[in-house]
């Protein structure tokens, strides 16, 4: 025990006097010599979808070892995309670095329409001072509006299936139950999300619609929807739910009565179909 303690101790004594003549010039370096992932700072990600375009990602920091009983304070510094805000605290903290606790919830917006990586940093600083990082740890996360959120309005993911006729994808975006209307008929009122996926199947499999709500497609649709059903009522809806609907149109300009689909999320799941497979097919 004694041998093991001498040599722990000669190099701190080293440390010290080269500090004595180097000054910050050696502080510097020894911070940016502190690994990215330290073993004693165990850092983990949770992921939540909190509403159409936003979701919550929690940190857990772990101090392990000696650290914990000579070390109190915590920081974040997250790094993000453009396209991305950070909130913390009512705080953005984009570029910014703030004292955290071990457990921290930081709300991420997502205003692209691709996966996006946040690198976050947590440092853990001297009890002594609060100034010195004794442990840093590193962690990424893909933001990715094609699955855990939605840009917008626009579920991507559910779309990109549609399009793609990827029915075995499909389910994970839907509620577990799903309110679907058949333009035209009685059809077919509260389904679960493995009948809702046969439906949306049936209707479209090989189809590709635009869901852009800025496209002349799905302009002219809503356009026609509204001469059609002036208060936007439909089979005996209340409100005038084409204002909460997401819509695609069939691209395929030969058919002269295209295919469209809409669709309600809530809390990130769809629970609301509105199909017309078209009449010319």
């Amino acid at each position: 025990m004694k041998n093991s303690q001498r040599g722990f101790v000669t190099p701190l004594i080293i440390i010290f006097l080269l500090a004595i003549g180097t000054g910050a010039y050696l502080y510097t370096n020894k911070a940016e010599e502190v690994p990215k992932s330290d073993p004693n700072l165990v850092v983990t990600t949770q992921t939540k979808v909190i509403d159409n375009n936003t979701v919550q990602i929690t940190y857990s920091a772990d101090v392990l070892g000696v650290l914990a009983r000579s070390s109190s304070d915590l920081t974040l510094s997250l790094s993000c995309p453009n396209g991305i805000k950070a909130t913390y605290s009512g705080n953005d903290i984009c570029g910014n670095s703030v004292k955290i606790d071990s457990v921290t919830d930081v709300i991420f917006l997502n205003d692209t329409r691709k996966p996006q990586t946040v690198r976050a940093t947590l440092n853990l600083l001297s009890g002594k001072d609060g100034m010195a990082v004794v442990a840093r740890s590193t962690v990424e996360t893909v933001i990715d509006p094609t699955s855990i959120s939605i840009t917008g309005r626009n579920l991507l993911g559910f779309e990109q299936a549609v399009n793609s006729s990827n029915w075995n994808e499909i389910q994970k975006f839907l509620s577990n139950k799903v309110y679907i209307v058949l333009e035209g008929s009685s059809c077919c009122g509260e389904k679960d999300s493995a009948q809702a996926v046969e439906n949306l199947k049936g209707n479209f499999d090989g189809l590709e619609l635009t869901f852009d709500e800025k496209s002349s497609l799905v302009k002219d649709y809503l356009n026609y929807m509204y001469s059609q059903y002036p208060s936007g009522r439909q089979v005996g809806a209340s409100t005038d739910f084409f204002k909460d609907l997401v819509f695609g149109v069939e691209n395929d300009a030969a058919q002269a009565y295209k295919a469209t689909l809409g669709y309600r999320v809530e809390s990130g799941k769809i629970t609301f179909l509105f199909m017309n497979p078209g009449r010319d097919r």
